[in-house]
């Protein structure tokens, strides 16, 4: 889809070198002013400022920017897998959102315990209403030395950010049955920098993939394509005036609802 824009308003965006070289398809990039500063000419790209970012936003806002919507989860069967957090996996609600889990996870230390509860509410938050929820994390839970990885992981996330957090999670302290798609819900709630590590998933994997034309991969841990999926939300969320992390949850939002299922709001 093209964007028409008429002369002499011309819309342009800053693109950073790896971004456009990343970039599918043969892109008519024009540098226009300072040539250490490239710009994107809107008028002449067929995917980007894309059309497809403006739209989802646009529709967001006409709908009233609305929050996602909290899901229901099996509070009582992660209870019994987890007793010993019983009293705090108790005191949570029937439906869990991103600020109560930011919340719940945001006073927590790094410490076994912390971690652990941090990892435990996070993929109650993702798994929702799914059955086998509370049995796979009981199983990546009692792997010898997960607890180290998890706080090892939070360190690096919580000092040096998003990239090296995933690259964390992906090579030293790799956590066994734990992929990106859950591993980066982690990553997001373990995190308080700007930008914060984004959830990529197979939602926003399918949302780019159809959209935007960029295949990122959600089933492996693949730093090049999650540096990628940074970069482009990052640059671009500038181009639509909202920041990257509420994007993000926007075209997860959009592609819930294309998709259904318990995320369809």
């Amino acid at each position: 889809m093209w964007i028409e824009i008429t002369q002499p308003a011309v819309q342009r965006v800053d693109v950073s070198p790896d971004l456009r070289r990343s970039l599918p398809g043969a892109l008519n990039l024009t540098p226009l002013g300072d040539a250490s500063a490239p710009w994107l000419a809107l008028s002449r790209c067929p995917l980007l400022r894309p059309a497809v970012f403006v739209d989802v936003v646009s529709r967001w806002e006409a709908n009233g920017c609305p929050f996602q919507p909290g899901i229901a989860w099996r509070q009582d069967a992660w209870i019994e897998a987890f007793p010993q957090f019983r009293d705090e996996l108790s005191e949570l609600p029937a439906e869990l959102d991103r600020p109560l889990v930011d919340q719940v996870i945001g006073d927590l230390d790094e410490t076994t315990d912390g971690v652990t509860l941090a990892f435990v509410v996070s993929m109650a938050w993702g798994y929702g209403k799914v059955g086998y929820g509370p049995d796979r994390v009981q199983k990546t839970l009692s792997a010898p030395a997960v607890s180290g990885s998890l706080i090892q992981v939070t360190k690096i996330v919580r000092r040096d950010g998003a990239s090296a957090g995933y690259r964390a999670l992906a090579s030293k302290w790799r956590v066994r049955g734990l992929g990106p798609a859950f591993g980066t819900k982690f990553l997001y709630f373990q995190s308080r920098s700007s930008p914060r590590p984004l959830i990529l998933d197979r939602l926003i994997g399918k949302w780019f993939q159809e959209k935007v034309k960029i295949s990122l991969t959600t089933g492996a841990w693949k730093p090049g394509s999650y540096d990628l999926y940074l970069k482009t939300m990052n640059e671009w969320s500038q181009g639509v005036g909202v920041d990257p992390e509420t994007l993000e949850m926007i075209i997860f939002m959009d592609e819930a609802d294309a998709a259904g299922g318990q995320w369809a709001t």
